[in-house]
């Protein structure tokens, strides 16, 4: 997943998507792998972050922000 955000203790939308998952049987280390990467906002490191999963072959890619 491809985080808009800083990681923070604070509650993100990321939560309820973890908590979905959870839900249909996608416990991460048990069945799946996911990884969250985390920009603060910084546009420059999201590319970064981007190109490195792109080249990891996940089969799936997420990503949220907070504008449309």
């Amino acid at each position: 997943m491809l985080m808009a955000w800083a990681e923070s203790g604070s509650s993100t939308p990321h939560d309820g998507v973890m908590t979905t998952l959870a839900g249909l049987g996608w416990i991460d280390g048990r069945n799946c792998r996911i990884e969250l990467y985390w920009s603060a906002g910084d546009l420059g490191l999201m590319h970064r972050h981007a190109k490195e999963l792109i080249a990891s072959r996940p089969d799936v890619i997420t990503a949220m922000t907070n504008s449309l």
